[in-house]
């Protein structure tokens, strides 16, 4: 049997979903929420589908600022600028992670899909 021009036995094949064209790297979603709230910036509103393509695949390996600023076509500064928009409006939490010896090594960014957004004259309280 021939598979995505390889020759391979039957024994070899499992069910396997293959995604063809963009696809193909990964994809997320984007709540439609987000990308109309007036409130965040069309800047943050990229850095989010940014954020989001990269979700759905379980704990994946992710890019690190200088990556996300080049694919972006932003500064650092810039990035920082958007991401603050984000957690801001409680579309993105942020904590640091630490070895068993508390040294920091990266970033955990959650994408927080049950934002507690303020009602009119009511104090905004964070839900997790």
């Amino acid at each position: 049997m021939i598979m995505s021009g390889k020759r391979i036995s039957k024994k070899q094949v499992k069910d396997k979903l293959e995604v063809q064209g963009i696809y193909s790297e990964g994809y997320g979603i984007i709540a439609k929420k987000v990308m109309r709230d007036n409130k965040l910036s069309i800047g943050a509103k990229a850095l989010y589908s940014y954020i989001a393509s990269f979700a759905g695949a379980g704990e994946t390996a992710w890019p690190g600022r200088t990556i996300i600023c080049r694919d972006l076509g932003i500064t650092k500064n810039t990035f920082t600028k958007y991401l603050q928009e984000l957690k801001t409006n409680n579309y993105i939490d942020v904590s640091q992670a630490k070895d068993e010896k508390r040294k920091f090594f990266g970033n955990v960014y959650t994408i927080v899909t049950n934002p507690c957004l303020p009602a009119v004259g009511k104090t905004m309280h964070k839900i997790r």
